[in-house]
Formats: C-alpha cells, structure tokens, sequence
C-alpha cells in the first residue's frame, strides 16, 4: 500500500502503522541501526508507560525524594569517583524486555561515566546523553524520582541534562542584565532583580513540586506576582526571558526511542507529523505473546477478512497507545 503524499499527518501515521512490522520483544536482537539519511523510531508498550509517567502522574511533592536527593547525588558520585563502571549504583537495570529501553539504560550508565572520565562500560552503546531532548519537566520527573522506575544512572544523567542547560540559561540571562545596565547603569541592582526574578519564573514552569521543594524556591503564582510588579516599576519596556533549550517537548507528540547509528539513541517526544515523515522508519515492539494461528484451515477469503481485522485491530491498538487522531 502507498502512502499519498497530500493525506493528512494523522491519515500518514495510521498508513505508516498499518504497514509496520509489530515484534514480540522476545524476537528482537540489538537495537536497529539507521541509515545516514533517515531515522528509526521504536514505539513499545514501555515507552507509553513511561509517557504516562512522566505526562500524567499527579505533581506533588514527594518530600522523602526532595530531602534525599543531595544525599543521592553525593553516594552516586562518590562511587563513580571510587569504583568507575564497577560502582554498584551502575549495575541497576530497569525491570523490562525492551531492548530500546534497556540500549537507553545502558546509554545513560556510559554517559555519566564519561562525564567523570571514566572508559565506557557497554562498549556497543554511545556515551551521549540519551535525555538530551526531553522537555525540562520531563527530566524533572526522572531525576527526582525515587520509586526505582529509573536507574540510577538515568536520575543522574536527567540531572546532568537539567544542570547544562541552566548554565546556558543564567549565562543568557547575565547578558540580558547586562545590556540593560548599559542602558541605565542607575537602576543596576534593579535590573539584575527582575531579571532573576523573570527568569526564575521561566523555569518554575517546567519544573516539578518535588524539584521547588528541594531548591527552597516559591511557587510559580508568587513568583508571577513579583515578575508583574517589577515590570510596573521599571522605567524601560523589559524584554521576554531569554529561550530556554528545549523547555518544552513539542504538543501532540509521543514518547519514542530514535535509534541515530553508532549505537546512538535517545528518549525524544517525537511529534505526530515528525512520525508521519517519509524518512523515519517505525518499529512497533509487541509485548504480548503471539497467537497461535488457529484458521489454518480457513476458506482463503475468510482468512483474509480476518487477517484485515487483525491489522486494524493492531493499528486501533497502537493509535490508542499513542495518539489521540481527534487532537490533530
């Protein structure tokens, strides 16, 4: 079957998951490669589960995760420090059969060996980091999160990805202080005021209770508060928050392992038109056993009326995993 390049993204997506190939988990061997060219983006039970997670899970403080967490952090770095890729902490796996989730796992114990050093401990994985393009909000949920849904490893390198792009982020507001400065050096101490103040609101958006708890800050609407009334009281017309990298994943979206080749991949909230894309290839790994195939001896006719409800059924199965067509 040809995908009409003039359907519709969503109409391209349930063309492209009628025609995929659904695994059992069971079945499949290392991680696919992609061509230079194009992507492979592996859709798995595992993979919505973990959206769910991190999309609908109530945000609340878990006040035992942010009392704990400069302790976490110290025992994981001082072991790293110590033992290298022998570090117990190192050796925690997730409880799955996804081979894309545990290629990720093992990603993340590479990274953060890497940021301390340290040679690699899965030789066939990279040593990105495989977080690199969740949203903000997302790598909160993951680093804060002490249920043992995430290793480690995967905390840390969440952590990692949050401490890098606040460093972008502060350098950008300093500029953005700075040439307000220069506009009126009397109101010095003023700017570099809102300017905080502005920015800090920027990241309380993205950023789960259990994180505010353990940075001491306010609550968004507080902060709002004062962001409204230092604008009132400035003398100049103040400019946006300077951008923040990847604050927000993209809407209508779904969480995806992309495999980039040389045993590269990363967790990314892939958008429904980015999925529906000519050049990314999906694979769609199928927790369930497969049946048994009882219509052997089945009139031919009969065996491909049921074969078609059985794709359809498998693209229902998949579309409701994984988007909602009414939404786009």
């Amino acid at each position: 079957m040809l995908i009409s390049p003039y359907a519709s993204s969503s109409q391209r997506l349930y063309d492209k998951i009628s025609q995929a190939i659904s695994t059992p988990a069971s079945a499949l061997g290392a991680p696919t490669v992609a061509s230079r060219d194009s992507a492979t983006v592996t859709l798995s039970v595992e993979a919505r589960a973990i959206q769910a997670l991190l999309q609908n899970k109530p945000d609340e403080v878990n006040a035992s995760s942010a009392a704990g967490f400069n302790d976490f952090l110290a025992r994981f770095g001082e072991q790293i420090h110590a033992q290298g890729k022998a570090a117990p902490m190192l050796a925690e796996l997730p409880e799955s059969a996804d081979p894309a989730r545990l290629a990720l796992a093992h990603q993340a114990v590479n990274f953060v060996l890497s940021k301390v050093g340290q040679p690699s401990a899965y030789a066939e994985q990279s040593s990105q980091n495989p977080f690199a393009e969740l949203g903000r909000k997302s790598l909160s949920r993951i680093a804060f999160d002490d249920s043992g849904t995430f290793t480690s490893a995967e905390r840390s390198a969440a952590h990692q990805e949050i401490q890098a792009r606040e460093e972008d982020f502060t350098k950008a507001v300093k500029a953005q202080q700075e040439a307000l400065t220069r506009r009126d050096k009397s109101y010095s101490a003023f700017w570099q005021q809102l300017t905080q103040t502005q920015a800090q609101a920027t990241q309380l958006e993205e950023m789960t209770e259990t994180e505010r708890a353990w940075r001491g800050w306010g609550t968004l609407e507080s902060v709002q508060r004062d962001v409204a009334r230092l604008k009132q009281e400035s003398p100049l017309a103040v400019p946006a928050a300077p951008e923040y990298r990847h604050l927000r994943s993209p809407a209508n979206s779904v969480l995806a392992a992309v495999s980039e080749g040389q045993g590269a991949a990363r967790w990314k909230m892939v958008s429904i038109q980015e999925l529906a894309a000519d050049n990314v290839r999906l694979t769609l790994i199928d927790f369930a056993p497969t049946p048994v195939d009882s219509s052997a001896t089945t009139p031919t006719s009969h065996r491909t009326a049921e074969s078609g409800k059985a794709q359809q059924a498998q693209v229902k199965n998949w579309l409701a995993l994984y988007a909602n067509v009414s939404r786009y």
